[in-house]
């Protein structure tokens, strides 16, 4: 991430030991999943971070929907913006 301008900061969990962001797509209780994901996202936001980037599809739709003004992105969108193949959500060509 350095190398495209990016500072990485990791939350206290994260890898294999990460804290769970929520349930599945589906879940049939979406207090409890919507709960879970605040949990995480405050643990990701009080790192100073100004974008969230993810690896799982999972991931990116629970904290998409409690991160606020955050962006929440998939890795391979990072890539591709800092690739110069799309421009926000669209593919350039």
């Amino acid at each position: 991430l350095g190398a495209i301008g990016l500072e990485l900061r990791e939350a206290a969990t994260y890898g294999e030991n990460a804290a769970d962001d929520g349930a599945h797509v589906g879940y049939p209780w979406s207090d409890v999943n919507e709960r879970i994901a605040l949990g995480r996202a405050e643990e990701l936001l009080t790192t100073g971070a100004r974008l969230v980037i993810t690896a799982s599809p999972w991931s990116l739709h629970n904290l998409s929907a409690v991160c606020g003004s955050v962006p929440v992105l998939d890795i391979s969108e990072v890539l591709a913006l800092a690739s110069g193949l799309c421009s926000g959500r669209g593919v350039i060509g």
